[in-house]
């Protein structure tokens, strides 16, 4: 909303806006809370090698994922108005046997 009424010129409302968002973000940040060690191995991360390219997906969720990692290459830009980019991400299907 905020670079919509900055491109219609509209600088002062668009200062405005981002200035409410930066403040409502700061008043309703959350404390991240640590793992316990117990519950270490509840939590799996994994960065696989295959390119997105080879991903069979809908045309709508090409989309979605596009978003998110322009979303994620922004961050800065997302920042500097008191916002941030997207950190968690559920994907889910079939896995490929090896």
């Amino acid at each position: 909303m905020a670079a919509y009424e900055s491109k219609q010129g509209h600088t002062a409302l668009a200062k405005s806006i981002r200035d409410i968002i930066g403040k409502e973000r700061l008043e309703s940040r959350t404390n991240i809370i640590p793992f316990s060690g117990e519950l270490q191995g509840l939590v799996l991360r994994e960065t696989p090698d295959t390119p997105k390219s080879a991903l069979v997906m809908t045309g709508q969720i090409e989309k979605r994922i596009n978003r998110i990692i322009h979303e994620y290459r922004q961050q800065g830009k997302l920042k500097a108005c008191g916002l941030t980019h997207r950190r968690k991400t559920l994907l889910a299907g079939p896995a490929l046997l090896q």
